[in-house]
Order: structure tokens, then C-alpha cells, then sequence
């Protein structure tokens, strides 16, 4: 028991088919490994309540999910007019390859992300998944406000003059499934 590796350092295997799982540090259930993917997904901004009139963006996005852990990646920007009118409440980010966890009291967290040309005077962002969504949410702490969060970025905090690289964001945020 525990006394036998599969091959050595000068004796590897190449490739290890398996028809289940595999089971790292232990034999209970929540040591089994039984899933693993990774793909490209397309983030899209989008309002709470309403549509946008016009928007145009430009956006890239990956995933990695290991088990229950999805970890995405994303980056997406206006190009050109972006036209609100119709659009309101709170800006999302749309599009997510698996819905979080509908069990989970704080959702997805935000690892890290950039934000540039959001908005007027947005000091610094955070990021995180509801339970049960498959939306990100943005929240700000403007430079009047001394707390954090001070709310959600909305549509209204959004950029509308134009431009290649406006309400551009980056970002990576890990949530359980």
C-alpha cells in the first residue's frame, strides 16, 4: 500500500488515458480529479436593464476549469460610437462559459484586472460573480468616496466619445461552478 510509483525519472510514461478520474492525496470523493477544460469565450458589455443603441466592441476571452475552479480571462473595449440610449442600471460583462455556483454566499472574486478610459473619475475596480449568474459585475470607489465598494460601475459611467480603445478592461477572475 502507498509503496509503488508509476515509472521514474529516467523510465516515464508519455501519455495516461483514463475512462474516470484520478484521485490526488486521498481516496474520499473530494480528492477526485474528473474534469478538466479549457476553451475561448466572447465577453460582451452589457446593461442590467434595457439595450444599448449602438455599441461596437472588441473582445477576447479564454478558460481554464479544473474540477469545480473556472478561471477566465478577458479583455474588452469599445470601438467606435457607442450609443447608450436605452441602456441603464449596471454595466456586466456577459458571456461566461459556466454560471457560478448558485450555492455560493459571495459568488466569484476578482484576481486582478486594468481598466482604462472607464469612466470619468473611477479610482480603482473590483470584480465578482453573483451566485447562479453568468455575468461579471464591476464595482468603483471614485475619488470623492473614501469607502470601497461606493457602488456599481453603471451604463452612465461608460465612455460615449468614440475612439479604437474606449471602456477597455482586462481581467481575470476565478469562480466555483
Amino acid at each position: 500500500d502507498a509503496t509503488l510509483d508509476i515509472g521514474t525519472a529516467a523510465a516515464r510514461f508519455k501519455d495516461l488515458y483514463l475512462s474516470s478520474g484520478v484521485y490526488l492525496g486521498g481516496t474520499g470523493a473530494a480528492n477526485k480529479l474528473d474534469d478538466y477544460e479549457e476553451g475561448t469565450w466572447t465577453p460582451a458589455y452589457t446593461p442590467t436593464t434595457g439595450t444599448f443603441t449602438t455599441i461596437t466592441t472588441v473582445a477576447t476571452g479564454r478558460y481554464t476549469k479544473i474540477g469545480r475552479l473556472v478561471t477566465v480571462f478577458g479583455s474588452v473595449r469599445t470601438s467606435g460610437t457607442l450609443d447608450v440610449t436605452g441602456a441603464s442600471g449596471n454595466l456586466a460583462i456577459t458571456g461566461l462559459p459556466f454560471a457560478c455556483n448558485a450555492t455560493l454566499a459571495g459568488g466569484g472574486a476578482d484576481i486582478s484586472h486594468q481598466a482604462w478610459n472607464l469612466g470619468t473619475d473611477i479610482l480603482n475596480t473590483g470584480m465578482g460573480v453573483a451566485a447562479g449568474a453568468s455575468q461579471i459585475l464591476m464595482f468603483k470607489n471614485t475619488m470623492n468616496t473614501a469607502s470601497f465598494p461606493s457602488g456599481n460601475i453603471t451604463v452612465a459611467d461608460m465612455s460615449t466619445s468614440g475612439g479604437s480603445f474606449s471602456n477597455l478592461i482586462t481581467f481575470t477572475v476565478s469562480y466555483e461552478v
